[in-house]
């Protein structure tokens, strides 16, 4: 029996730059993917191996895990079910990037989370838990505020925003080298190294991620792959299904604002 991709099967709200998922217990795998907000996930399920930024981890049993804006993960499928809150930037302000990271699910850390969950269309409510949630974050070295450096290559990061800002097409090679300031198959070496994947291979991800949240908001699929640069709906739909598990039209029925 194959395994539950991605957000297949999931329940999917959104709030004022807060996505909450909510999984089911069942055999599930992610492919590679890019955070592009602050993630926040409660696992309920056994020790299971995840890949971040190229190396190989272990999220322990009945845990949390602290995903940074620009990480670059994916999953091997796993017996689990699942709490993730994602918070835009857009309410934090810049993080440091840090790698991801595992914490004990602390009563107090399991609560917000829940109460996230269970009120995120209620203002006061979902304001008060989050607050909590970061400072919970925060006092446990799982979050920093200040600048938002991905990497020190200087090269490698001139790379990185170029893509993040150019996301109605795609990036040829040569033009990323050239705004990189390096040769381009040097860049492609150190690009791996230090993101975790191929510039080509995140900047399509992360297109991906901007087009679940312009689902979310209700944009048409049509509009989204227009906007996004995808040669056509069919082209935006193999993709999107590949990283998210689902088509773009069933993850906007199942998406609720």
């Amino acid at each position: 029996m194959s395994a539950t991709r991605a957000l297949e099967g999931c329940r999917v709200v959104h709030a004022e730059g807060i996505e909450i998922v909510e999984a089911p217990r069942a055999r599930r795998a992610f492919p590679e993917r890019v955070s592009t907000s602050l993630g926040v996930c409660l696992k309920r399920g056994a020790a299971h191996r995840v890949i971040s930024d190229g190396a190989r981890r272990d999220y322990p049993a009945d845990a949390i895990c602290v995903r940074a804006p620009g990480c670059v993960w994916a999953s091997d499928e796993a017996d689990v079910a699942f709490v993730s809150i994602d918070v835009s930037t857009d309410r934090m302000g810049a993080i440091e990037y840090a790698p991801m990271t595992f914490l004990d699910a602390l009563p107090e850390m399991h609560d917000a989370i829940a109460r996230l969950s269970a009120g995120p269309h209620e203002p006061a409510l979902r304001d008060e838990s989050l607050a909590l949630l970061l400072e919970g974050l925060r006092a446990r070295g799982a979050l920093r505020f200040g600048r938002a450096r991905r990497t020190h290559d200087d090269a490698v990061a001139r790379a990185v925003a170029h893509l993040d800002a150019t996301l109605d097409r795609n990036v040829a090679l040569d033009e990323l080298a050239h705004v990189a300031r390096a040769d381009k198959f040097v860049l492609v070496r150190r690009f791996r190294r230090e993101i975790g994947t191929t510039p080509h291979a995140y900047h399509l991800r992360v297109r991906v991620e901007r087009a679940r949240a312009a689902l979310a908001s209700g944009e048409a699929a049509l509009e989204v792959a227009m906007s996004l640069g995808f040669a056509d709906q069919s082209h935006f739909g193999r993709h999107f299904r590949r990283v998210v598990g689902v088509t773009p039209a069933a993850y906007a029925r199942t998406t609720k604002r």
